[in-house]
């Protein structure tokens, strides 16, 4: 079983690669806003899961701050820290698989979202479009009733 994560910065970027089932170095320094990307390079056959360390850096209903879904080989998962702290990291699935990132600077505001269009209240159109179904209906029942009516009115 192989599971080796290396880490090395390039420019705004961590990168990191699994082998062995280690994360090497088991501690690395970046500065705000850094994303840092763990990639499962080994051929391995076990998944790996990158992890905020239990009871720590969780979120305030106490889950991880972050936890991707497991890796397989050749598979990646990122995070960005815009908060400067030490960071423990864990594999969730192998609890003696673990690193610390580091992170310096000052904190910085994340991006925000884009701004989603709120939803629309669609009860006028649904009203209307019931209102004109059923004028269309009641039109075409008193038009056949006409028809009808001019049917049974011709002498046979």
């Amino acid at each position: 079983m192989q599971a080796l994560f290396h880490c090395c910065r390039d420019m705004a970027v961590g990168r990191c690669q699994s082998v062995d089932n280690a994360y090497q170095p088991s501690r690395i320094n970046v500065t705000t806003g850094t994303e840092v990307i763990w990639t499962y390079s080994s051929t391995g056959k076990v998944q790996h899961k990158v992890a905020s360390a239990p009871n720590t850096n969780t979120t305030q209903g106490g889950t991880p701050l972050f936890s991707n879904k497991p890796l397989n080989s050749g598979q990646s998962f990122s995070c960005i820290f815009y908060t400067h702290g030490s960071y423990p990291i864990q594999c969730a699935s192998h609890p003696l698989m673990n690193e610390v990132v580091n992170v310096t600077g000052s904190d910085i505001q994340p991006p925000s979202l884009p701004n989603t269009p709120s939803s629309t209240d669609c009860t006028l159109y649904v009203i209307s479009g019931a209102i004109v179904g059923i004028i269309v209906i009641v039109s075409i029942i008193l038009l056949l009733r006409r028809r009808s009516r001019k049917l049974a009115s011709y002498p046979s």
